[in-house]
């Protein structure tokens, strides 16, 4: 029992010595990536103020065979706003998710899911979009489109 305890916690040890050594090493292992979509900033034209908001992530995992897993989080606002009064005249927004495969560069799978609404101040109405798609081994899975709800 004792040599088996010794065996097992040897090769654990020699495992994640070896993982170590591998990410540590330029090239040696698979590199994480993470970019920052976040801006932000507002313009005055005329008699109103176009402002607008993004905030989101994508993030890259690249093995040494080529092989990339990748997340995207995205959040962009567009927003007209009268700069006498303050009163919003339109706002847009829009939010996706998605998380893909590639190969050498070769997209091999990506799903997605989107969502984007509209608001008119002028006079109080919305609509929100949605939209859902799937693309696995060179062709689309599935989309599906849902309008103003």
């Amino acid at each position: 029992m004792k040599k088996l305890l010794t065996a097992l916690t040897l090769a654990t040890m020699l495992s994640l010595t070896m993982t170590l050594s591998a990410l540590a090493a330029p090239g040696g292992g698979a590199q994480v990536t993470k970019q920052d979509l976040d801006s932000n900033g507002c313009n005055d034209f005329f008699d109103v103020s176009l402002c607008f908001t993004s905030d989101g992530t994508i993030n890259r995992t690249t093995t040494p065979s080529g092989n990339e897993s990748f997340t995207i989080k995205l959040t962009e606002c567009s927003t007209v706003i009268d700069r006498a009064t303050g009163t919003v005249i339109s706002q847009v927004c829009f939010s996706t998710k998605g998380h893909g495969l590639s190969k050498d560069g070769v997209l091999q799978e990506l799903g997605q899911k989107s969502q984007s609404f509209g608001f008119n101040g002028l006079n109080g109405s919305s609509c929100t979009l949605s939209f859902q798609y799937h693309f696995a081994n060179g062709r689309l899975q599935f989309d599906r489109a849902t309008a103003c709800q």
